[in-house]
């Protein structure tokens, strides 16, 4: 999903979950949207980062065949290590 910031998180939320739902066969790893460290963590495409993700969550958490794995698990830190700022 790319168009976080272009507010149609929602639109890829439907999208997300009609997949799931179609393709209750098959194991399926879900990745969360990263926080975007550049940016405040009250802008606008953060906020909605957060709330994408958490109702991401929300909705397949019920869901036996849907594994949600966190995009960045170390946070920052982790993030911040791999760059290179030369």
């Amino acid at each position: 999903m790319n168009d976080v910031s272009k507010n149609s998180s929602e639109e890829g939320l439907t999208q997300t979950t009609d997949f799931v739902s179609r393709n209750q066969q098959t194991n399926i790893i879900l990745i969360t949207i990263p926080h975007k460290f550049h940016l405040d963590n009250l802008s606008g495409v953060n906020k909605e980062v957060k709330a994408y993700n958490r109702n991401l969550s929300k909705k397949v958490n019920h869901f036996d065949w849907i594994t949600l794995v966190s995009a960045i698990p170390g946070g920052k830190k982790i993030y911040l290590l791999g760059t290179d700022y030369t």
